[in-house]
């Protein structure tokens, strides 16, 4: 069973400015998993001009286009820190698990972006 939630596009400003993000810390639980090794998977997934579809590498839906410009990362119980590099105007984060067994519970993870200019 796939289960997922996902954020809503956040940006600075009035979305005229590029938004580098570099890393995310996540914040997740998996205290009532019975899965040995339980893990979601992070998307940092893009979007550079309104209507547009976010762009990803990897979805569940197959509709996505595979541009470059969005990170998915497999999160377990010991990682604190995730490094990517994403520049866009607007930004969704996305977690998900497919695993049988894995329970999780999402926090409030923190995301560092910065301005990166504008077009």
């Amino acid at each position: 069973m796939v289960s997922y939630i996902q954020s809503n596009d956040f940006d600075l400003g009035d979305g005229d400015k590029f938004v580098l993000t570099k890393r995310i810390i996540p914040d997740i639980s998996f205290d009532t998993s019975t899965a040995a090794a339980p893990s979601v998977e992070f998307q940092i997934r893009s979007r550079n001009f309104p209507g547009s579809s976010l762009t990803t590498t990897q979805d569940s839906e197959d509709v996505i286009s595979t541009n470059v410009g969005a990170v998915v990362t497999e999160v377990d119980t010991f990682t604190d820190q995730i490094y990517v590099r994403v520049r866009a105007r607007q930004v969704a984060l996305k977690v998900k698990s497919t695993g049988l067994g894995v329970q999780w519970q999402l926090g409030s993870p923190r995301v560092d972006g910065r301005e990166d200019g504008s077009r």
